[in-house]
């Protein structure tokens, strides 16, 4: 029971802290309201508005090291694809992918 009343106050406490306009919120924590708006700031930045495997959208960047050999994650400013041994083409990397950690270690990474 006190655990259920501490839940319940707690879901309360978060939802006094939701902001009171609706829309996205972005990255860097700006409320977008509609979401062509969104798409176009992301195209004046050099991004790529798209899909993704979700069914949402989001923008899409390439990494300047795009496709060069890696080893380990700290080669690539995104990720180091473990199969092909090269830094991802864009962020983000969508899917369940085998990847290089820092060390160097092969590791399953899935993002939706």
């Amino acid at each position: 029971m006190i655990r259920l009343v501490a839940a319940l106050a707690t879901l309360l406490v978060l939802a006094a802290c939701q902001p009171e306009e609706e829309g996205l919120v972005t990255g860097g924590g700006v409320i977008v309201s509609d979401v062509e708006e969104l798409a176009a700031q992301c195209r004046a930045d050099g991004g790529r508005w798209g899909t993704t495997p979700s069914a949402g959208s989001a923008c899409f960047r390439d990494t300047p090291d795009a496709n060069q050999r890696c080893t380990s994650a700290n080669d690539c400013s995104s990720l180091c694809l473990a199969r092909s041994g090269t830094c991802a083409p864009f962020t983000p990397f969508f899917g369940c992918h085998e990847v290089l950690t820092a060390s160097g270690a092969r590791a399953t990474q899935c993002t939706q």
